[in-house]
């Protein structure tokens, strides 16, 4: 189990980070002010929402790291994600709960009778919001995950009866990667649906606290990420439920800089999982689509178009951990061409997501 303050600590830290590395970034790059604006509209597939009675389940834990009310996960409110939204030419934002997901109080992984009723509430929270919004506002289903029975009667509440765009997952359930065989019923589910399923790393049981004084997520976010999409791949999942469309976060995490280690590495190594990825490992992995959170900048945007096609990048903010005007003037002073801005902005999400 993860130890509930260590977590929350992390999960806080974290996010004061995002802040501080994404302004550090800022400096270095230099004003965005002469970059060319942004083909309009602007689709923020990774945008997180935090609800009034989800701050305040958090709370004993954030008070017990001195949290300030200025922190973005205590002050968080529609009004102000909104305005940010306004700032950046945003028409469209995929809400999403980020990491560690609906849990229990201090996110112990336990009792699970918990995690329901708060997926549940979060979800008809956002529903709420997007209807209110004429449609400004999407979302992504939250599950009560690892409880497959309670996640599947989530997606079938989320799409059959708020209208939700797709499902959120983390990249781990307790130590479990989304390859894990116990996982197939809701696979099986969501390939029915043809569903898009937008993945968020999370601390992994293993790798918690590695490095004294960095927060977790700096450096193992990426690393889950790399981790779950090879359990997907190399499950044979991602070519089973082709008609999953995954979305991962921050561009992937690891997997630009490692994807050759774990296609022809694997392929020679160990021939014989080749059998569960028919079509190839590189052509299992063209399909999956990745958010820019975190790399709009030159080093790691560069290592990302070396691996990915543009039609599967897509734009994400990661709000409010960064602001979804940083993310754009990011990528905007970039050099990208302005027909590719287009796609990772607007069209690329579009026609994923079946909106115009």
């Amino acid at each position: 189990m993860y130890p509930s303050q260590n977590l929350t600590r992390r999960s806080l830290l974290a996010g004061t980070a995002s802040l501080s590395m994404s302004a550090l970034c800022q400096k270095a790059l230099g004003p965005a002010t002469a970059a060319p604006q942004p083909p309009a509209p602007i689709i923020d597939v990774h945008h997180h929402y935090l609800p009034p009675f989800y701050t305040e389940r958090i709370m004993p834990w954030l008070v017990s790291t001195k949290a300030s009310s200025s922190d973005p996960i205590v002050r968080w409110t529609a009004q102000k994600d909104t305005a940010e939204l306004d700032k950046a030419n945003i028409s469209t934002a995929i809400l999403s709960i980020s990491s560690p997901g609906v849990d229990s109080p201090g996110f112990d992984f336990g009792p699970e009778k918990e995690m329901a009723p708060l997926a549940r509430r979060c979800n008809e929270f956002a529903a709420e919001l997007s209807k209110t919004s004429k449609g400004r506002y999407l979302f992504f289903t939250a599950l009560p995950m690892p409880n497959i029975d309670a996640s599947l009667k989530e997606v079938a509440y989320g799409y059959d009866n708020l209208g939700a765009t797709g499902v959120g997952l983390m990249t781990n359930y307790r130590g479990l990667y989304l390859g894990d065989k116990s996982f197939t019923p809701l696979f099986e589910e969501l390939n029915r649906r043809k569903a898009v399923v937008f993945i968020h790393p999370t601390d992994a049981p293993c790798c918690r606290d590695l490095i004294p004084d960095v927060p977790t997520p700096s450096t193992e976010y990426a690393v889950d990420t790399g981790r779950t999409i090879t359990s997907l791949l190399w499950s044979g999942t991602l070519s089973k439920y082709s008609n999953i469309r995954f979305i991962f976060s921050h561009g992937g995490g690891m997997l630009p800089t490692i994807h050759s280690r774990i296609t022809r590495g694997i392929e020679k190594f160990r021939p014989e999982l080749m059998s569960r990825v028919p079509e190839g490992p590189i052509a299992a992995l063209a399909k999956i689509y990745v958010d820019t959170a975190t790399v709009a900048n030159n080093p790691a945007f560069a290592a990302l178009q070396a691996w990915a096609k543009p039609n599967q990048i897509l734009y994400g903010s990661d709000y409010p951990w960064s602001t979804p005007l940083f993310g754009v003037e990011g990528l905007t002073s970039l050099g990208i061409p302005r027909d590719t801005l287009k796609m990772i902005y607007h069209d690329n999400t579009a026609a994923l997501i079946g909106r115009a």
